[in-house]
């Protein structure tokens, strides 16, 4: 093969990686924008009983899978069984501790991560209903 064919080559590889990158960058900005479009219900928490209940949050990329402990009508405990790159742990034990002291799932989390916040919402909506 001629030194300018290799050239010629390693460019079409170069230039079909950009692009590649471009397409799944874009692919992953619209789908996080889905995001912040989950609407969360809120749990009437006098209505569950006691137990473990398994919940997840699956809106492509951000997603967690965790179980909620539920005693004497108060969740006392959430339990991360996977969570992908998009989860911020920093921010998820945040609002872990705010879902504790609100015993609710309304409340501002505005000064968190979006995403995480709204994922493990919606996994905890998802698990008591």
């Amino acid at each position: 093969m001629k030194k300018h064919d290799k050239y010629a080559l390693l460019m079409v590889i170069l230039i079909s990686l950009v692009f590649g990158a471009f397409l799944i960058f874009v692919n992953v900005s619209s789908r996080l924008d889905e995001v912040s479009n989950v609407v969360i219900d809120d749990v009437n928490l006098s209505m569950i009983d006691d137990g473990i209940y398994n919940g997840e949050s699956d809106v492509s990329p951000v997603y967690i899978d965790i179980n909620v402990e539920v005693v004497n009508h108060e969740i006392i405990n959430i339990e991360i069984n996977y969570k992908n790159v998009f989860i911020k742990d920093q921010d998820l034990e945040l609002v872990i501790n705010l879902i504790y002291d609100n015993q609710s799932l309304e409340f501002d989390y505005s000064d968190y991560d979006l995403y995480t916040s709204i994922a493990l919402l919606n996994a905890v909506s998802n698990a008591l209903s």
